[in-house]
C-alpha cells in the first residue's frame, strides 16, 4: 500500500517526475495545458491526439528552463534556428514517450490508490510549512495554478502510474562487484603519448575561393539560409496592479473592512487525526469491528494500529495521520472525526478508502488573525477594489481610441499615459513572453494586423492585465539570397577547406613518424588519464583507442592532432568509497539505457505519425 510508493519513489525517474509535475505550474502554469483546441495536432500515438497547444506549452516550459539554467548564452544559442528546433523536436519526443509509457501502463492494468496519492502529495516540499503538509498552502498553490484537487490528484495518477511501470523495469538493473574493478582498473589506466594539433587557422591564407565555389555551396546548402517569418512589434500594456500601486488609503479605511468581513479571518478548527484501515474486502467490517470493540475494552489504539492496520505506512506511527480541517476528506471521515473529542475513538466508518477507525489525538480550535497580520493583505484587496473601477475605464478607452485610430500608438499613449514599448524580432517558434500563447501569436500573425498593419484588439496577456500592438517591421519567411549572405558562405567554406589542409599535414606528420622519421613537432606527454584536460579532448580519446607504437590523427577543438602511444601505465583500483559511487554510476547508465530501450520498444510497436506525414 503506501509502503510501495514510498520505497518506488526513492528511484530518480519517480523523483524526477513528482517534481516536474509542481515545477511546471511554477514555470508557466496549466491554463494551455487544460484547454482544447482545434489546431491540427503536433502528432498522433495509436490514435491518440498530441496538439500543437501541449507542445507549444511544453516548449515554453523548457525554453524558461533553459534561459534560467545558461543564462545570456541562451540567447547566443536562440539565434541559431537548428538549434530552437532541436529543442522543439526534443520537447515533442518527450510527449510522444510520455503518452507512450500512460498507454503500456493502462494496457498493464497499472493502479495507483488514493492512500498512494494522499501520501504522495503531503510529502511535497511545495505543500510543506516547516516539513510538515500545510493543507492551506496546498489549496492556495493549486488555486494560483488554476487547478482543482480533483485535478491534480488526476494529473498525478497518471505520473505515478507511469513511473510504476518504468520503475518495474529499471529498478531491476545492478552492476557485479567484478564488473565494477573491472571498468575501475580500465579508467584508471594512462599513457605515455607524443602529440602534435595541426591548427586549422594556420592554413586561412592558403584558401583561395572562386565565385563557382560560393555558388555551388550556395546552392547546396539552401537550408542553412532560410528564415521565419519575423516580426517587431510596438505595444502598450494596461495593468491593474500598476494602477493599484499608485492608489492612496486611509488607515481608518482598512480597519473598517476587518472589522466588517471579520469572518474570513478566522482560522477553521483542525484536528490532528489517527486510524486503522481495513481495506474493503471480505470480512472486512467484521475485522474492523472486533478491533473496535477491543478499544473499547481498553486495548491500546496505537498498538492495534501497528498490528492490523493495512495503512502500514500510517500504522508504524500508532495510526498517526495529520492535521485536517473539515472539508479536506470525504464527508464521511469528515463527519465522524469532527463529531468526537480529543481522546475519543469512532465507530467503524465506510470510506472510500475501505473500513476506518478514527481517533483525535489534538484539536486545535479556530482562532482569530489579528489585524496586524492580515494588513497587507487587506490594504492590497482594498487597492485592487478601488483600481478596478479605474482599470474597466482605461480598459474602454484602450480598445475605442485604438480602433478609432487604428494605424499609431501615439495617441493612446498620450490619451492613457501608457508608455509604447518595443519588441525584439521574433518569429513564431521563439516567441518571447507576453507575447508566446498561441491565441496571442494567432493575432500577431493575422492578415489584419500583418498586411493592413492596424492595431490589434486588446488582448488579454495575464491577470487584469491587457494589450494592445502593431506591427513595426516585418519579414517573410523565405531563403536569403547569396547577396545577403556572401560573407557567411565564405566563411564557412574558409573553414572547411582550411581544416581539410590541416587533415592532409596531419596525416603526413602520422606517416612520417610511421616511416621511422623524427619529428620534431612532437611534444611527449606522461601518464595522460582518460579525463586530462591538459591535452585536446580529441587527441586524448584516441590516444585510449591505440596500443602501444601505434600513431593516428583525430579531430580537434581547431583542427587536426597526430598521437603517438608509447606506453600504457596500468591503472589500480579505487578505494572502497570511490568504488561504490562509481557501481551508482555504471548502474544508473545502465537504467537509463533500460529507459531508453523501453521507449524504443514501445515505439516500434505503436502507430505514431508526425504532422505533415
Amino acid at each position: 500500500m503506501l509502503e510501495k510508493i514510498r520505497e518506488g519513489s526513492q528511484g530518480p525517474v519517480a523523483k524526477t517526475i513528482l517534481v516536474l509535475v509542481i515545477l511546471s505550474f511554477a514555470v508557466a502554469g496549466v491554463g494551455n495545458y487544460l484547454s482544447g483546441n482545434n489546431v491540427a495536432p503536433a502528432a498522433e500515438v495509436n490514435g491518440v491526439v498530441i496538439s500543437q497547444a501541449e507542445v507549444e506549452q511544453a516548449y515554453n516550459n523548457e525554453r524558461a528552463r533553459l534561459e534560467s539554467q545558461l543564462g545570456e548564452m541562451f540567447n547566443q544559442l536562440a539565434a541559431n534556428p537548428s538549434y530552437i528546433a532541436s529543442i522543439r523536436q526534443g520537447v515533442l519526443e518527450r510527449l510522444i514517450s510520455k503518452t507512450l509509457l500512460d498507454q503500456a501502463a493502462a494496457e498493464l492494468g497499472l493502479s495507483i490508490s488514493d492512500q498512494q496519492i494522499i501520501k504522495a502529495i503531503r510529502s511535497m516540499p511545495e505543500f510543506q510549512v516547516d516539513g510538515q503538509f500545510n493543507n492551506d498552502v496546498y489549496l492556495a498553490t493549486l488555486r494560483n495554478a488554476g487547478l482543482s484537487p480533483s485535478r491534480f490528484r488526476d494529473m498525478l495518477e497518471s505520473d505515478l502510474s507511469r513511473a510504476q511501470l518504468i520503475q518495474a523495469i529499471t529498478n531491476s538493473e545492478f552492476t557485479l562487484e567484478s564488473e565494477v574493478q573491472e571498468q575501475a582498473v580500465l579508467l584508471s589506466q594512462s599513457r605515455d603519448i607524443r602529440s602534435v594539433n595541426v591548427s586549422s587557422t594556420d592554413f586561412t591564407d592558403q584558401v583561395q575561393l572562386s565565385e563557382e565555389q560560393i555558388q555551388t555551396y550556395y546552392d547546396q546548402n539552401l537550408n542553412l539560409f532560410n528564415v521565419e517569418e519575423t516580426v517587431t512589434l510596438e505595444y502598450v500594456e494596461l495593468d491593474l496592479t500598476s494602477l493599484a500601486a499608485k492608489v492612496e488609503l486611509e488607515q481608518s479605511e482598512v480597519e473598517q473592512y476587518y472589522q466588517d468581513n471579520l469572518s474570513q479571518y478566522q482560522t477553521p478548527e483542525k484536528r490532528l487525526a489517527a486510524h486503522i484501515l481495513i481495506n474493503d474486502s471480505e470480512g472486512a467490517e467484521l475485522k474492523a469491528q472486533d478491533i473496535l470493540a477491543q478499544i473499547r475494552l481498553g486495548a491500546d489504539f496505537a498498538e492495534l494500529a501497528k498490528t492490523h492496520s493495512d495503512d502500514t505506512f500510517s500504522a508504524e506511527n500508532g495510526g498517526q495521520l495529520d492535521w485536517f480541517q473539515a472539508g479536506v476528506m470525504s464527508q464521511e471521515f469528515d463527519d465522524a472525526l469532527f463529531a468526537l473529542d480529543k481522546g475519543a475513538v469512532s465507530d467503524v466508518v465506510k470510506t472510500d478508502f475501505g473500513y476506518q477507525i478514527l481517533k483525535v489525538l489534538d484539536i486545535e480550535a479556530a482562532g482569530q488573525s489579528p489585524l496586524s497580520e492580515v494588513k497587507d493583505s487587506i490594504e492590497n484587496s482594498l487597492k485592487r477594489d478601488a483600481a478596478q473601477q479605474e482599470f474597466f475605464q482605461l480598459s474602454e478607452q484602450l480598445a475605442s481610441i485604438s480602433y478609432e485610430i487604428p494605424d499609431s500608438l501615439e495617441t493612446v499613449s498620450k490619451e492613457l499615459g501608457l508608455a509604447i514599448k518595443t519588441s525584439p524580432a521574433f518569429n513564431r517558434m521563439a516567441a518571447p513572453a507576453p507575447f508566446n500563447k498561441a491565441d496571442t501569436l494567432e493575432i500577431i500573425f493575422s492578415d489584419e494586423v500583418i498586411n493592413s498593419r492596424f492595431n490589434s484588439e486588446p488582448i488579454e496577456v495575464g491577470a487584469d492585465k491587457v494589450m494592445v500592438l502593431r506591427v513595426k517591421s516585418h519579414q517573410l519567411a523565405g531563403t536569403q539570397p547569396l547577396t545577403e549572405v556572401t560573407e557567411q558562405v565564405q566563411q564557412a567554406l574558409t573553414e572547411e577547406q582550411s581544416l581539410a589542409l590541416a587533415k592532409v599535414k596531419a596525416e603526413e606528420i602520422a606517416q612520417s613518424i610511421r616511416d621511422g622519421q623524427t619529428v620534431a613537432e612532437l611534444t611527449e606527454t606522461k601518464t595522460l588519464g582518460r579525463f586530462n584536460a591538459t591535452v585536446d579532448r580529441g587527441i586524448a580519446e584516441e590516444a585510449f583507442k591505440l596500443a602501444i607504437g601505434q600513431t593516428s590523427t583525430a579531430r580537434t577543438a581547431d583542427g587536426y592532432g597526430v598521437v603517438v602511444v608509447d606506453a600504457i601505465n596500468v591503472g589500480e583500483s579505487l578505494e572502497a568509497e570511490m568504488l561504490s559511487g562509481f557501481s551508482q554510476r555504471l548502474t544508473q547508465e545502465r537504467t537509463n539505457a533500460l529507459y531508453l530501450a523501453l521507449i524504443e520498444h514501445l515505439k516500434a510497436q505503436a502507430e505514431v505519425t508526425y504532422a505533415g506525414q
